[in-house]
């Protein structure tokens, strides 16, 4: 999943530290592959939703160990 840089961040001031990062996350159910090479970067002060269809990996994703 990319998420394109619209450049608020910049505009809003210096850019907080990360506090929750995943990197190239894949999951699999036997042949069924879930999830491949999703990753995800949360700054302090940001407010981040996933949104997606049913079906898509989000709940997986979350529940990644």
């Amino acid at each position: 999943m990319t998420v394109p840089n619209t450049g608020l961040a910049a505009a809003a001031g210096p850019v907080a530290p990360v506090v929750l990062a995943a990197s190239d996350v894949n999951v699999n159910f036997g042949a069924l592959q879930a999830l491949q090479r999703v990753s995800l970067e949360v700054r302090g002060n940001e407010l981040v939703g996933i949104i997606g269809p049913n079906g898509t990996g989000k709940t997986t994703f979350f529940s990644v160990q």
